[in-house]
């Protein structure tokens, strides 16, 4: 699996960290809530993105003749996982 540690997958980790920090330093409890509530509203849209990139790409690494057991290596998920994040027909062929 590909690392970068200065991309933008490092930066978004700094952000959620320095988030964490920031929420746990509210002192008044119903503010601390409230604004983990919202901050949990857009965690939920990042899955969304997330799962929309992760489709994506998948679909790009077969355009370029990608096999699914090499596009699992590359994600650590099974090959039946890289086939269905592909969006292969059913009954289809899985190489």
């Amino acid at each position: 699996m590909a690392t970068d540690e200065d991309g933008p997958a490092a930066r978004v980790l700094q952000l959620i960290d320095a988030l964490h920090t920031e929420l746990a330093e509210i002192s008044d409890p119903v503010a601390r809530i409230d604004a983990a509530r919202r901050v949990r509203a857009n965690a939920k849209k990042f899955e969304t993105l997330y799962a929309e990139v992760t489709r994506q790409a998948v679909r790009d690494m077969r355009e370029r003749n990608m096999s699914y057991a090499r596009i699992a290596e590359e994600l650590g998920v099974s090959r039946a996982r890289a086939y269905q994040l592909a969006g292969g027909p059913a009954g289809g062929e899985q190489s």
